[in-house]
């Protein structure tokens, strides 16, 4: 299930709807669904769209491929309504129902509608002779069928499934032809005080998790995935509480030149000052921000706050540059590159303090669209940082095609210099940056061994933009912890 604005950016949608695109919240949330639709089947879905918000009709179906990450099509069958209170000038919400519907079609293309009524006809007999007369078998749609059986105890339910499975998987002799089907099974084991709807919804999601995880097997949905699902929406709305009340904080951990040792810049660190459970920490919280619009939000006033400490430090004369995160749907935001600019432009801060980092596989997500709005970021003087280096896809196509001026090695790789033979691969990133013209940033130096082997590699004498110009640079505990900025050292580290 989706819902969607007018112009069809998903605004919200269900696990089950993620499972079935084979992608995370964060990853379609405010996107719009043609991004995820087959180019032939967006007109269509589109000239329904258009009917709905004009009142021609009030509901319109239509049969649809939805891709996958991995280059698979999943064959939905979109159901759309308009939502849309009449006393109001709110803009009108498009509510989607979308059913998987690929096996089924095999059967229908392959040897026409006659063949699949038969099909589901023989489903449905097979479900039924795996329970007792006075339990439910219902067809919802499509090919999907609701079972509803009385157990009295829950080591029942493992046997029911393995039944079920292994009734729906025997051959199928439709028109002359033997073809075999499995099944994607969703349990849910409710009791009087739950809602239909609730089990129906439950058992939906567990479905559709079956169904991405193997086809043919059973997934229980269990109090503790329940329990966890109401976590979620609940530090969801804690986090609204805590935007609205300014309840974030952001602290700086220093970057360090090697050459002089002196400190160049701090990356900007999202913290919550939880009126409940304390400080916490990105962790704590960003995951559930990942999963809904509210990443835009911490994003925002995280970028806020670092332009108006980084005007400060340029006011004072300081010549520092601050760096902060960027996630996938900040950076596919139509207005990033105005709200970068307008965030420095209200705080008084040159943008050319600004340094704007993305992870490898956040740049990839957003390849498509992230060139243009990078470039126009840096055209205005924002740096652009490689983080967490050499985990993701590691394309040197994008290092060389995308405004990047800096690499932050991945801090695995600097862990590992206190062993004679783990330095070969943070030894190429510095190579590469050199070769490249980047500047390079070594994360998570902890200890003097790993300062020592840095600077023998060559760190100290990086090229690029970056935080400034002929030098490499250090971050970690040794050299200085995430702090108020009010308490950050300033001062040289050797």
């Amino acid at each position: 299930m989706s819902m969607s604005s007018g112009d069809g950016r998903l605004l919200w949608v269900n696990d089950a709807f993620c499972v079935l695109l084979g992608r995370t919240w964060a990853e379609v949330i405010g996107r719009p669904i043609a991004d995820f639709t087959d180019p032939t089947d967006v007109i269509v879905a589109e000239r329904i769209r258009n009917q709905l918000l004009t009142g021609e009709t009030t509901r319109g179906e239509c049969e649809l491929r939805h891709l996958r990450p991995n280059g698979s099509t999943i064959l939905a069958r979109l159901s759309m309504s308009v939502v849309a209170e009449s006393d109001t000038a709110e803009p009108p919400i498009v509510l989607g129902q979308v059913l998987d519907i690929t096996d089924f079609k095999i059967v229908n293309d392959g040897l026409g509608h006659a063949a699949g009524e038969e099909f589901l006809v023989e489903a449905g007999h097979r479900l039924r002779q795996c329970v007792r007369p006075t339990d439910t078998v219902a067809r919802m749609g499509g090919d999907e069928f609701v079972m509803v059986c009385e157990v009295d105890h829950i080591d029942l339910v493992t046997p029911l499934c393995e039944r079920v499975a292994a009734a729906l998987a025997r051959p199928y002799d439709l028109d002359g032809k033997s073809l075999q089907m499995s099944a994607s099974i969703g349990v849910v084991v409710g009791d009087d005080v739950h809602e239909p709807a609730e089990l129906l919804r439950d058992a939906d999601v567990a479905m559709y998790r079956s169904k991405a995880d193997d086809r043919g097997r059973a997934t229980v949905f269990t109090a503790r995935l329940r329990a966890e699902a109401v976590e979620r929406l609940e530090q969801e709305a804690d986090l609204r509480v805590a935007l609205r009340e300014g309840q974030l904080e952001v602290h700086y951990q220093p970057v360090i030149c090697c050459a002089d040792a002196s400190v160049y810049g701090a990356e900007a660190l999202a913290r919550w000052r939880h009126p409940d459970r304390g400080l916490l920490m990105p962790g704590d919280f960003l995951p559930a921000a990942e999963r809904s619009s509210l990443i835009v939000d911490v994003g925002t006033a995280v970028l806020h706050a670092a332009c108006r400490q980084l005007a400060t430090w340029q006011q004072a004369g300081l010549d520092l540059r601050v760096s902060i995160n960027i996630s996938p749907r900040q950076l596919l935001d139509r207005g990033v590159v105005d709200t970068v600019l307008s965030a420095c432009d209200q705080a008084g801060a040159r943008p050319a303090g600004l340094v704007l980092e993305l992870t490898e596989n956040a740049l990839i997500e957003a390849l498509g669209i992230a060139g243009a709005r990078l470039r126009r970021l840096r055209d205005a003087g924002v740096g652009v940082a490689l983080d967490d280096f050499g985990t993701g896809y590691s394309s040197l196509q994008y290092l060389r095609d995308l405004p990047v001026d800096m690499v932050k090695d991945d801090r695995t790789f600097v862990r590992g210099l206190g062993h004679e033979d783990d330095g070969a691969l943070a030894e190429a990133i510095v190579g590469l940056g050199d070769a490249l013209d980047l500047t390079t940033v070594a994360e998570g130096v902890e200890t003097y061994t790993q300062l020592r082997r840095l600077r023998a590699m060559g760190y100290g004498y990086g090229y690029g933009y970056g935080y400034g110009y002929g030098y490499g640079y250090m971050q970690g505990y040794l050299l200085g912890r995430p702090a108020p900025a009010a308490q950050l050292d300033l001062t040289p580290r050797w």
